[in-house]
């Protein structure tokens, strides 16, 4: 399976290091070809899921006691079901070590590492105050986690919120439906209107959709906040009320609203920012190629130079104006599928084959003649994609040329859209780091591992262990903090990760995989909203939003445009239309809900819960609060929001 990567995809392989990065094996192969899997090897996953849901209601000592060893059992059946089929059917033994390699180094461990990061510095702080969780009291909490989960991401939130909520309702007989709303709108729903509140708002962050652009997801975030906030407030009200409640003991002494262990609230800060400053860590000095810096410096300056000759005016004369833009088209297209092809290669040939790519072919000795002949027959490979991006311009173009009246106004929109695509793409060079010039420590045949990634892990460490070093254990004890909820998440997504292997890359294959009737099946907004969100709920949100971002962006404007979906300011950036991006974006983050799986707090807060000795429903007994409350509320959405 190749590496196909234009300045366009330059993007997409950032946003692949956001939800773990690209661990590129060195024979240029890596991983499992999921467009050869069958659909028959998530059967591990599905056996995995079923445990999960089934072993706590009819065999709960042996899960309790026996529920890593499944996880471990169905991992290691999907790792030999992969191994066994051979390459011929896309697995064999080294792609699968590829896949494993990946999905544990870069993957699991990452997640693992801010689990424990945020539940070490969330366990030492203790909010002060009598606060008894009565429905006002109960709604203000979701209020407040729903807020902040969209500035400290929904795992943050979360592991801060949920030990306040506990202690409130203590006293509570009937509060499970507290938790369940909590999972649904601080630990997904309220992380979707900055990039920081959700890993697929990140992806989409890293491929060019400006910063701010989610709070285009405001009213649709709103909608559903509000929606579960009242009927939580009602629904709370009635149990409150039917509840039999210990009456407050007037002896006991009341306690002032504030904070201890505030300072831990530094460490969570830095861990933030070692989240979110990743992109620009891989590109720092002591973990990024100095050589390849200065390959990337000149490519932007050329780049920008092209965007100050396409978008001056130069001939009076429409159509020698339209020649003359077209021919430097051709010129730049060239350019950007060579730079797209040297990127794909070891350092050494890349820096050849990018010294040739930065000045004129008439300049050529015969040696570097014969060298651009030979890349120029390997980046037809990149032809397609980098057509794409310049879709625009020749859509101006091809309008000037069929309606002379209006073709001045053409041939300015045109210049103006060639201008812009440039600039994006010399921004795109020097923010994304490419995988070859990311110095690793290299792991032979199976990969690399980047420096950057450990000193992202191990800063995220270093403030955890001075979170358990600063805070006193009187506080942790008042949190009844305890580490049985991040060993049983850590045992059993040990298995979970392993077994969505085959699902995730058959999915990533696209129309080239077993589940590329679901890929092919999405042209509206409301069908790329329950495509993206049913998949979400079962799967990783962050590759299933980037598999349907990627499918948006691959579809002509002229499809969306017959659909009645117009091109808009959006559609420059990312190449589709404003509700398309809405739809994917709010597939991916509400409908990880759905389930204990579907976004990384959610099975994280049930332990918690649970080991405050309340009795939360199964796999499929959340599910049927997921099916009953959340499904009707993403019809009306749909329907207000999505048509």
């Amino acid at each position: 399976m190749r590496l196909n990567l234009t300045l366009s995809s330059l993007i997409a392989v950032v946003a692949a290091f956001a939800a773990g990065p690209l661990l590129a094996g060195e024979n240029g192969h890596h991983g499992v070809d999921g467009a050869k899997l069958g659909l028959w090897l998530v059967i591990p996953f599905a056996g995995l899921l079923l445990s999960i849901a089934l072993c706590p209601l009819f065999a709960p000592k042996f899960w309790h006691h026996h529920y890593g060893k499944v996880s471990a059992g169905f991992g290691l059946i999907a790792v030999l079901l992969m191994i066994v089929i051979g390459e011929g059917n896309g697995g064999g033994f080294m792609p699968t070590l590829q896949s494993a390699a990946h999905v544990y180094l870069l993957d699991y461990v990452p997640f693992i590492v801010l689990l424990l990061g945020l539940f070490t510095i969330a366990g030492g702080i203790y909010i002060r105050g009598d606060f008894r969780g009565t429905p006002l009291t109960n709604t203000m909490f979701l209020l407040v986690g729903t807020v902040i989960a969209s500035w400290v991401g929904t795992t943050g939130a979360s592991m801060l919120m949920i030990q306040p909520v506990l202690r409130a309702n203590k006293h509570r007989k009937k509060k499970v439906h507290i938790i369940v709303f909590f999972i649904f709108l601080v630990s997904n729903i309220g992380g979707s209107l900055t990039p920081l509140g959700d890993p697929p708002l990140f992806l989409g962050f890293l491929k060019g959709v400006s910063f701010f652009w989610t709070f285009h997801l405001l009213p649709e975030t709103l909608f559903c906040a509000i929606s579960l906030l009242v009927l939580f407030f009602l629904f709370d009200t009635v149990i409150y009320r039917s509840d039999t409640l210990p009456a407050p003991d007037p002896a006991q002494p009341k306690e002032r609203f504030g904070l201890a262990g505030a300072h831990n609230l530094i460490f969570l800060g830095g861990l933030v920012a070692a989240v979110v400053g990743y992109g620009s860590l891989q590109k720092a000095a002591p973990f990024y190629d100095s050589e390849a810096s200065e390959h990337e410096k000149a490519e932007a300056t050329l780049l920008e130079g092209y965007a100050s000759e396409a978008e001056s005016k130069k001939l009076d004369d429409p159509g020698a104006e339209a020649a003359r833009i077209k021919a430097l088209l051709a010129k730049v297209e060239d350019q950007e599928c060579v730079w797209g092809y040297a990127s794909t290669l070891e350092r050494d040939e890349a820096v050849e084959v990018e010294d040739l790519a930065l000045h004129e072919a008439s300049k050529d000795t015969p040696k570097e003649a014969a060298l651009r002949k030979k890349v120029m027959s390997a980046v037809q490979l990149f032809r397609a994609d980098i057509d794409a991006e310049y879709r625009e311009v020749d859509a101006k173009l091809a309008q000037a040329a069929s309606d002379p009246a209006t073709a001045s106004k053409s041939l300015d929109e045109a210049r103006a859209a060639f201008a812009k695509t440039l600039r994006a793409h010399a921004s795109a060079v020097l923010a994304v780091p490419r995988d070859k010039a990311v110095k690793s420590v290299h792991l032979g045949s199976v990969g690399h591992l980047p420096f950057s990634n450990m000193a992202r892990e191990l800063l995220i460490l270093v403030m955890a262990a001075l979170s358990l070093y600063t805070t006193r254990k009187a506080i942790r004890d008042l949190n009844n903090f305890s580490w049985a909820p991040i060993q049983e998440v850590a045992k059993l997504f040990a298995g979970i990760f392993v077994c969505m292997v085959p699902a995730l890359a058959i999915l990533a294959a696209g129309k080239e995989g077993a589940l590329a009737f679901i890929v092919n099946g999405v042209e509206y907004p409301w069908q790329y909203f329950w495509a993206t969100g049913a998949l979400s709920s079962f799967l990783d949100n962050a590759p299933t939003y980037l598999v349907f971002f990627q499918t948006a962006q691959a579809t002509p404007m002229s499809v969306f445009a017959a659909r009645g979906l117009d091109p808009d300011p959006v559609s420059a950036l990312v190449n589709m239309p404003h509700i398309i991006l809405v739809a994917i974006s709010c597939g991916a983050v509400f409908m990880g809900a759905n389930t204990y799986i579907g976004n990384a707090p959610n099975f994280m807060v049930k332990a918690i819960a649970e080991q405050n000795d309340i009795r939360m429903p199964g796999f499929i007994g959340y599910m049927l609060w997921s099916v009953a409350i959340l499904v009707p509320l993403f019809v009306v959405l749909t329907l207000l929001f999505l048509r």
